[in-house]
C-alpha cells in the first residue's frame, strides 16, 4: 500500500471519529450510506464543523474581532487552496478528493 493511500485513509478515519463525536445521530444516519459516500459526508461534515468552530468555539469567543477576521481569512485562503489541490494536512487530503470529484461533474 502506498503512503498517500494510507494518509488518505487516516484522514477519513479522523473525519469519521470527529463526526461520531460531535454529531452522534447524524453519524448513525451516515452508516446507512455506502462506504464511499460515508467518507465524503464525514469529510464535508468536519470541514463545516471546523468552519463553524472558527467563530463559535469557546476559544473564538475570547478573540477580538480582528483576530476572528484573520482566522476566517486564513480559513478562506486554505479553502481556496483545497480547490486548487494544495493540501496542507491529512484532514484536507480527504476533503480535496471529493472537491475534485464534485468539480469534475460540473
Amino acid at each position: 500500500m502506498n503512503k498517500s493511500f494510507n494518509n488518505l485513509e487516516n484522514a477519513y478515519e479522523i473525519c469519521r471519529k470527529e463526526t461520531q463525536q460531535w454529531a452522534k445521530t447524524f453519524y448513525l444516519g451516515t452508516l446507512l450510506l455506502p462506504y464511499e459516500k460515508r467518507k465524503a459526508i464525514w469529510a464535508i461534515y468536519v470541514w463545516c464543523r471546523r468552519t463553524d468552530e472558527l467563530m463559535d468555539s469557546p476559544e473564538a469567543l475570547k478573540k477580538s474581532e480582528e483576530e476572528l477576521s484573520e482566522s476566517l481569512n486564513s480559513w478562506e485562503e486554505n479553502t481556496k487552496n483545497i480547490f486548487k489541490g494544495i493540501v496542507k494536512d491529512r484532514f484536507r487530503c480527504s476533503f480535496v478528493r471529493y472537491i475534485r470529484k464534485i468539480s469534475s461533474n460540473y
